[in-house]
């Protein structure tokens, strides 16, 4: 996973921030290549990642009015 933490480093805005998800996909990822996730929060991708590692009893990341916790994202995990 590579990130950043600002979308815009002018403004600090934390709207389109770039995330890289990189690998073989091999285990029980499905990173069909160039896909591209829009409208979703990167709380949902960090939520899947922990899921990925075996802890399912994660559900959401941060703060619950700074972000939009939906779970993880779909069709990220088979």
């Amino acid at each position: 996973l590579m990130c950043s933490e600002l979308g815009n480093s002018n403004s600090h805005s934390q709207d389109t921030m770039p995330f890289v998800l990189a690998g073989q996909g091999g285990q029980g990822v499905n990173m069909p290549m160039g896909r591209i996730v829009e409208g979703d929060s990167h709380s949902n991708l960090l939520v899947s990642l922990a899921n990925m590692m075996g802890f399912d009893d994660v559900t959401k990341y941060g703060d619950d009015g700074m972000s939009e916790n939906t779970g993880p994202l779909s069709g990220l995990i088979l």
